[in-house]
């Protein structure tokens, strides 16, 4: 069977009607508080229409399922490429009807989601994805959003072989007249449902690496840009351990961080997006401690703890310093 747009856009109306529980991929738990309304977006690959195939196409045709009232508004439906084999964390910002955070809220992820007629081979958070069918989504797994907001998945594929190796990031992928030569996998996380959030629809069609012309990187080079400020958490109190959340950093590859922890004597209100800590701030890194924890000591009885990040990837590097603790007592 062919599987023309038109078709597609068909068979997204039937999977409107259809209602679906936790499959066995999630473990048994207590229900938990169920936003409506929330805004879920896709921070992690960033994604643009430099890097996605035909994006004005795809998403003119997911305006097109809003309008008949099969999703939220604002849904946002993209379609990249990876190599066969590869691994992605998908990192999503979820957020309530005012753009604040939501935070330790209950994400389902929806894997090979129905109807999707995604074939592709994966594993999401480590556990087994069967192909998408009429009825039901390959596999759902769950997680919970950290103190951003964010929530991350681990998705692997697991083919030898994929499909033909785009020329460029906006090729239109080669759908087959059977489906049985298509290797792709699509993702939709939610909270309340596919109407009452307002989500996004993230496709992976995975190539066969061509030797002769590969692909420059897994996604093309976006530099590191810092979102939300890194923060502490935990009792300023002698023999008391705290720990750095490190901040919200976007761009590709996704940044890796590095950790400064400071002892001062001046206590600081505000966060700050410097190597280190201003000269009036009046603070002195703590040799040697470069862990996301530090176990506060005597030296610190009286002073101020901060903590400075340092995000780097290929594009660029930036910095993060936490407002400091309160006086350790």
């Amino acid at each position: 069977m062919k599987f023309t747009w038109k078709k597609l856009t068909a068979v997204f109306a039937v999977a409107a009607f259809s209602t679906l529980g936790l499959s066995a991929l999630s473990p048994a738990q207590a229900a938990p508080a169920v936003y409506v309304g929330a805004k879920i977006t896709l921070v992690s690959p960033v994604l643009t229409a430099d890097n996605t195939s035909e994006a004005a196409k795809n998403q003119a045709m997911a305006d097109g399922w809003v309008t008949n009232g099969w999703f939220g508004s604002g849904l946002v439906y993209q379609r990249s490429w990876l190599p066969a084999g590869s691994k992605v964390t998908l990192v999503y910002h979820v957020a309530d009807s005012k753009g604040a955070p939501l935070v330790g809220q209950t994400v389902i992820l929806r894997c090979n989601k129905q109807y999707s007629v995604s074939t592709a081979k994966i594993t999401c958070n480590g556990q087994p994805v069967k192909d998408a069918t009429g009825s039901a989504d390959g596999g759902r797994v769950s997680s919970v959003t950290d103190v951003y907001g964010n929530v991350s998945f681990d998705v692997q594929n697991l083919d030898s072989t994929g499909e033909t190796q785009p020329e460029k990031w906006t090729d239109a992928p080669t759908i087959s007249e059977d489906g049985l030569d298509d290797y792709h996998a699509q993702f939709l996380p939610q909270i309340a449902g596919e109407k009452p959030d307002h989500s996004v629809i993230t496709e992976f069609h995975y190539y066969t690496p061509d030797a002769t012309k590969p692909m420059a990187e897994v996604f093309p080079a976006i530099p590191t840009t810092l979102q939300a400020a890194a923060l502490l958490t935990g009792n300023a109190v002698v023999g008391q351990t705290l720990t750095a959340a490190p901040g919200w950093w976007t761009g590709n590859p996704t940044p890796s961080v590095k950790y400064a922890w400071y002892r001062c004597t001046v206590v600081g209100k505000t966060a700050a997006t410097t190597a280190k800590p201003a000269t009036a701030a009046k603070c002195a890194v703590i040799s040697g401690k470069t862990a996301k924890t530090y176990k506060l000591t005597t030296a610190d009885k009286g002073k101020y703890i901060r903590v400075g990040v340092t995000a780097t990837n290929t594009g660029a590097t930036g910095y993060s310093i936490s407002k400091s603790t309160t006086v350790v007592k």
